[in-house]
């Protein structure tokens, strides 16, 4: 399993994206990291999901900007 120095390196930790901005995130929990498998935004002081607007409940680590995913 990768270190979480190593994870983090590809993503900004800190400071917060633009309001609104789509990133995805790097979030951590006591088995390790993991990435959220959608596009998420800050706002009002929470990440949110950018398509349902819910709130993120996780530990996030770290975010860099969306990139659509094509999976074959």
């Amino acid at each position: 399993m990768a270190a979480i120095e190593d994870r983090l390196a590809g993503f900004t930790s800190d400071r917060l994206p633009d309001d609104d901005a789509p990133v995805e995130l790097l979030c951590r929990d006591h088995r390790g990291t993991y990435t959220i498998p959608f596009a998420c935004h800050r706002a009002a002081d929470v990440w949110r999901n950018s398509q349902t607007d819910e709130i993120i409940g996780a530990d996030v680590v770290g975010w860099r900007p969306w990139e659509r995913k094509i999976h074959a």
